[in-house]
């Protein structure tokens, strides 16, 4: 019980810093100048995602937020329930699942309060910009990448064992 209260308070803490961080970009940057950070390489704008990853579905539409926050809710209640179902000292499996449950929460957030997602941190070279992004997208973003990367492992002994115990126990 004690490692998942760890990963839930993770989660909670990258929840948090997410909205902490989204309510500084809209006080300060929304009507202020950009902050170079590194400049030629890292800056702080304002910026608001109605839509998913890359402002697909970003028509702002009643409809497409509502079915958004649908979509990131049942995504995030699957999370939680593979979070529930892995062992509690399978530390790959909970991780992931902390930072996915973070990300997909903290932009749902976002989207019920204002339609929108506020992202801020602008990443380029030159005139080459990675979309803007917020916490709760690289939350998701290293989520993801270790969940890819989870399922190209090959297993140990000791996780075959771990999945077949845990199999037996649901």
């Amino acid at each position: 019980m004690k490692q998942r209260l760890v990963y839930a308070t993770v989660s909670a803490a990258l929840i948090v810093l997410d909205y902490v961080s989204k309510q500084w970009a809209s006080a300060r940057l929304r009507t202020g100048p950009d902050i170079d950070v590194i400049p030629g390489l890292l800056r702080l704008v304002y910026a608001e995602n109605p839509g998913i990853a890359f402002s697909m579905f970003n028509s702002g539409g009643q409809t497409t937020r509502w079915l958004l926050v649908s979509f990131s809710a049942a995504t995030a209640v699957g999370v939680a329930v593979m979070a529930i179902r892995a062992m509690p000292t399978d530390w790959r499996s909970q991780s992931i699942c902390a930072l996915l449950f973070s990300g997909i929460v903290g932009n749902l957030i976002d989207r019920v309060q204002t339609g929108r997602v506020i992202d801020f941190i602008d990443v380029y070279v030159g005139t080459s910009h990675w979309p803007t992004f917020n916490v709760a997208d690289s939350a998701i973003s290293v989520g993801a990448v270790l969940l890819a990367l989870e399922l190209f492992r090959k297993p140990e002994p000791a996780d075959v064992k771990s999945t077949s115990e845990s199999t037996q126990n649901l």
